[in-house]
């Protein structure tokens, strides 16, 4: 099984790269949105914040009690702030991931949200690893498509600027 140093590192590198991503967003970008039913640029900023502490909180206390209080603090975040945002999440999960042993990870009981019961590590991988996958490029194509054509895998996958030849 993977170790939770191992999935601790995957998410600190998607936090790597969600922070890269982010720095490229200018106040012109916030407003946008692919379509009108969707967030906008500066709402994904302030979901990608709270999105991964969500449900390793979850998976730590079995219920979903704190998600609301969470997410109102998004609401503070910008521009500016967004990094530094980013860095307390991982923080935070790094806390609580740090509170379980190896053994535990193995054999605590979780559930996904959509009800399926798995342990709690592979729950960290299927519930935070991804949602930090996922939001992470759902980042990407939202700021290609709001105009930052420049990006590319590297700012994507690395979280870096592609290196001048």
């Amino acid at each position: 099984m993977i170790s939770k140093q191992e999935i601790l590192d995957s998410m600190k590198q998607e936090t790597k790269i969600i922070k890269h991503l982010g720095s490229k967003v200018q106040v012109a970008h916030l407003d946008y949105k692919p379509t009108e039913n969707q967030r906008s640029m500066n709402e994904l900023l302030q979901y990608l914040t709270f999105c991964a502490l969500t449900p390793m909180l979850n998976i730590v206390n079995g219920n979903w009690e704190h998600a609301e209080a969470i997410a109102k603090k998004s609401a503070n975040v910008n521009l500016e702030n967004f990094g530094e945002a980013m860095d307390k999440q991982i923080a935070e999960i790094e806390k609580e991931i740090n509170k379980f042993t190896e053994e535990e990870l193995a054999a605590k009981d979780a559930t996904l949200p959509w009800g399926t019961p798995v342990k709690a590590g592979i729950a960290l991988v299927e519930m935070v690893v991804k949602t930090y996958s996922a939001y992470r490029m759902q980042l990407f194509l939202y700021a290609k498509s709001a105009g930052l054509t420049e990006l590319n895998s590297w700012d994507c996958w690395i979280g870096t600027d592609r290196p001048k030849e």
